[in-house]
């Protein structure tokens, strides 16, 4: 097929996109062909025009709100179950090539979220970026709304299943965080930390690059 034919295909499906509501299937056929990847025919994308995913992902039976901009990187890998949401109004999520997001996680991009290349990141791990406000006592919590200063995730970084990062977090370069921790704070390049919430156990060993003059 040549690429004048995939544009008027392209375009075609844009079109009635724009005049009719679209099935989720064919929202899916048509971000395949857009990007280059495969999208589950299950899988639940809203506001599709707010998504850029790189050649050769795989996203399974995701559900994926982009009410802010999201970036998925190539050859990323989005489980099944998992859910991306970007989160009105100025919320955003990066992704980097590579990495991959296990089933059922969860990350939420209120005060953007951006995740490093040739991540491991296991099932029902959950990614906040924002928190409620509660600084009063006279209206309930749930209409006092949220800030969101973000988190940071580094590249080739491990975290184990059923991990909770917490809004304003980071996680550095080549870390490791164990199952079933809680990230609160600043992990650094190479840590191993685990815990509720997570503490320093050490740093991974590893041969460090040569200089040569």
């Amino acid at each position: 097929m040549t690429p004048e034919r995939i544009g008027k295909i392209i375009r075609r499906i844009v079109y009635l996109f724009r005049k009719h509501p679209a099935h989720r299937a064919l929202i899916a056929l048509y971000l395949s062909i857009r990007w280059q990847c495969l999208v589950s025919p299950r899988a639940r994308v809203y506001f599709p025009g707010n998504l850029r995913i790189g050649r050769g992902a795989r996203i399974g039976e995701a559900r994926i709100w982009a009410h802010g901009p999201i970036s998925i990187g190539a050859r990323v890998s989005l489980g099944d179950g998992a859910i991306l949401d970007s989160q009105y109004p100025a919320g955003s999520i990066v992704i980097g090539e590579s990495t991959a997001i296990g089933p059922y996680s969860i990350v939420y991009g209120f005060g953007g979220v951006r995740i490093g290349r040739q991540c491991l990141i296991a099932g029902h791990v959950m990614i906040v970026g924002s928190s409620h406000v509660f600084e009063r006592r006279d209206i309930p919590i749930c209409q006092q709304g949220s800030t969101g200063q973000g988190i940071i995730i580094g590249d080739d970084v491990w975290i184990g299943a059923q991990c909770v990062l917490i809004d304003g977090s980071s996680v550095g370069t080549g870390a490791i965080i164990g199952a079933g921790s809680v990230v609160r704070y600043k992990i650094n390049d190479y840590d191993v930390a685990a815990g509720a919430p997570a503490q320093i156990l050490h740093s991974r060993p590893g041969v460090m690059p040569s200089r040569t003059r």
